[in-house]
Parts: structure tokens; sequence; C-alpha cells
């Protein structure tokens, strides 16, 4: 089991606004690890992306350089089959051993890090991160987090299981 601590956070206010703006479920975690910054810009944590007007959601959070964890990691959702997103959302995505979680078998990826060129819009985000990928009635959630720890798959393990899928 993974050193890292983890603590509780309440954001299903926030969630259940989101997905009764969006109309779908939204990925809301229940715990993260202690010393993540960050979140929701604005109380929402719906993204809009500016040239196809697609909305997603986009939960980030940092850690600094003494944080349990190195980089960031990042929650998010959007419709499956959208114009303008990757499946899954990554340069060069490149499948891993499933990772099993209370969900069952979910797929996974690693991520490559900085292209020289080529990317699309949303995959700097993910950029040298291992991510985890599910589809739930429509809907592409993931979560990903930089890759290099030791315990990079146990994080993301306890990261998955804290998700509640909140509907609208």
């Amino acid at each position: 089991m993974t050193d890292v601590v983890f603590e509780r956070v309440d954001l299903q206010e926030v969630c259940a606004a989101d997905a009764a703006e969006l109309g779908w479920a939204i990925p809301c975690p229940s715990a993260l690890p202690v010393g993540a910054e960050g979140g929701c810009a604005d109380g929402s944590c719906i993204s809009i992306d500016q040239e196809s007007g697609l909305r997603t959601t986009y939960f980030e959070a940092i850690f600094g350089d003494d944080g349990p964890v190195p980089g960031h990691l990042v929650i998010g959702a959007h419709p499956d089959g959208a114009d303008d997103r990757l499946d899954p959302p990554c340069f060069r995505a490149e499948p891993l051993p499933a990772l099993v979680t209370s969900a069952g078998e979910e797929e996974m990826f690693h991520c490559a890090g900085r292209p020289d060129e080529g990317f699309q819009h949303g995959e700097a985000s993910h950029m040298d991160h291992d991510l985890v990928r599910w589809v739930e009635d429509g809907i592409v959630y993931i979560v990903s987090l930089h890759a290099g720890a030791d315990d990079t798959r146990a994080v993301l393990r306890h990261l998955r299981d804290s998700i509640e899928l909140v509907e609208p």
C-alpha cells in the first residue's frame, strides 16, 4: 500500500451544480492526497473549449516539491466520441497493465512527455502521466497522475476508488 496519506474532501456541492448544468454525471473525488492544492476555478469544474465550444469537467491539484507525489493530478470527463478529443486523451498513449479498482479492471495508459509537435488540445495536461480511463453512459472519465513514483499505481487506485459519479 502507498505511503501517501489521503484526506477527505467535500466537493459534492460543486459537483452537483456542474452535473445539473452539463446534464451528465460528474466525477467527484471524496479524498485527495494531503498537500494537494488547487481544484476548480470560480466554484465550477466546467471547462469550455474556446474553439469547439465542447463543455467538459476538469479538476487539477498540484503538489509542491515536497509534496507526497510528483507534479500534479487531473480528474476529468467529456462525452465519448466528442470532436477534438483523443481517446485516451494523451499524446502517444502507451497501454499499461489494467488497474484493478473497486469498480473492476480499468484501462491504464502512460502518456508521453512533451511532444515536439502534433499534439491536440487537452493533451498537455497529461504529459508524462499515467492515466486511468473508463466509460459509463457515454461519458469518458479520466484520472491521471505524474508518472515515475514507486507508488503511482497505488495512488491512482486510491483516487479512482474515491470518485463518486454525481448525477444531474
